[in-house]
């Protein structure tokens, strides 16, 4: 039985490994240890008690004997419910960019009941829970943590790496609710006696998906996961390297060309020419630099910058194809803000926005650059009249290696790398989008008002 639970909590600790940053593993490892309180009670329950029955003490006793472990039973009776609500949420919602502006808003929201429950129901001298009202809240809970994954596998592209999560969990959750709950609802508590095989069986298929197909990044097989972990990471780098690459000899090619085709005396010409193929050759050298030190993890060199000039910077980059494609550029920032940011991939994602806003409108369109502040952060909306993202792609352009199979629709290899240093911010993106109106995208920075704003 030890063998299970202990299995359970090695679990929970390799997903937190996987990237103790991202709240979705923080809150699978949380369900997992919750799951593994709430087995151990149940068998030394079991063991001290009997499996047909709880005695009288064990909810109507005025002494502290069992005081901890009601209190154990509760933290797994309240917390598993949360925990497992939390990560199936924030698993699902990932992309949502309304969701993760208000996330801690929504974690604290959904832990009030539990609050409310340590407040109403009386844990000493005499414990008196209402067992109705746990078990509906707790089957509310579930049932939309199940949700919230069923939802995940109908809106992910890779279809059966979502299928794998399901079948893992929503089997054993589900029968969590008929055993730990509406069977103590009705103080049956005989199907303790399998709690320990429930808990084996659903060891059992965890261990073989993940050896077969693997789950949420655990595959069981040293070798290749050693190889898989290792590449992972510098895919997004490798990517965005070659997408700069490609658009800043376009750049420099396109100079070249204009410096060949005019007459030798025309300085200016010559002179803006050899300014841009220096400013790209300048932002090359940086990113590649970077980003091959880095290959790893994004690392941010944050020093503070003004936004306006990261802005000019970006927006100088694409002044060339702004040109040719005789699109209008409005620009709308306030001179006195100041960032601290990492200013090379910063400009980086602007100027992959930038890019995609420039391919998405092809001719005749306009991009608007805007800035401003709220309460929490900074942040920097790039509007474009360009075709717009389909609904149902919008959660999909952040990921890895997504592109649409019409190459005229923007949002491609860039946007990966965008999501990836807006989290090693703290920031995030926000996306909406309009087909044959045009897209929007926010660039939001967490705001320390002392240090990041000067006027």
């Amino acid at each position: 039985m030890f063998i299970v639970y202990s299995l359970m909590l090695v679990f929970g600790l390799i997903f937190l490994s996987l990237n103790p940053k991202d709240s979705k593993y923080r809150w699978i490892c949380f369900a997992l240890f919750t799951c593994v309180i709430g087995g151990l009670v149940a068998h030394y329950v079991k063991e001290t008690f009997g499996s047909n029955m709880l005695p009288k003490e064990y909810f109507k006793s005025s002494s502290v004997k069992y005081l901890p472990l009601y209190l154990l039973d509760t933290y797994s009776f309240y917390f598993f419910p949360y925990s497992f609500l939390m990560f199936s949420m924030t698993h699902a919602l990932s992309a949502n960019a309304f969701f993760l502006k208000h996330k801690r808003k929504i974690y604290l929201i959904f832990l009030m009941p539990i609050i409310l429950f340590y407040l109403i129901f009386n844990v000493y001298p005499k414990v008196n829970p209402s067992l109705i009202i746990i078990v509906v809240w707790a089957g509310i809970y579930i049932i939309l943590s199940n949700s919230f994954l069923i939802y995940s596998y109908i809106k992910a592209d890779i279809k059966a790496e979502a299928l794998i999560v399901c079948i893992t969990l929503i089997p054993g959750t589900s029968l969590t609710v008929y055993t730990d709950y509406i069977l103590v609802l009705c103080k049956n508590f005989s199907i303790w006696n399998y709690h320990d095989l429930i808990a084996f069986v659903s060891v059992l298929i965890a261990i073989f998906l993940a050896m077969k197909h693997g789950i949420m990044g655990i595959k069981i097989k040293i070798e290749k996961k050693d190889i898989e972990t290792s590449m992972k990471p510098a895919y997004p780098g490798i990517s965005i390297i070659n997408h700069s690459l490609k658009s800043e000899i376009s750049k420099i090619s396109m100079c070249a060309d204009s410096i060949q085709e005019n007459n030798i005396t025309q300085n200016d010409i010559i002179e803006k020419s050899v300014i841009i193929i220096r400013n790209s050759l300048s932002h090359l050298s940086n990113l590649m630099n970077r980003t091959m030190k880095n290959t790893r993890d994004i690392i941010l060199s944050k020093k503070l910058v003004s936004l306006k000039d990261i802005i000019d910077s970006a927006i100088n980059l694409n002044e060339i194809d702004i040109k040719q494609a005789s699109i209008d550029i409005f620009k709308n920032y306030d001179s006195n803000i100041q960032l601290l940011c990492d200013e090379t991939h910063t400009i980086e994602v602007i100027n992959n926005v930038l890019r995609n806003s420039i391919e998405a409108i092809g001719e005749n369109g306009e991009i608007r650059v805007s800035t401003g502040t709220s309460k929490k952060f900074i942040f920097i909306k790039i509007q474009d009249t360009g075709i717009g993202i389909p609904s149902n792609k919008i959660s999909s352009v952040i990921l890895p290696f997504f592109t649409t199979k019409n190459k005229d629709s923007n949002f491609g290899l860039g946007l990966s790398y965008c999501y990836n240093v807006m989290k090693k911010h703290n920031g995030f993106l926000e996306i909406s989008s309009n087909v044959g109106h045009g897209t929007s995208v926010s660039l939001y920075f967490p705001i320390h008002r002392k240090k990041y704003i000067g006027k």
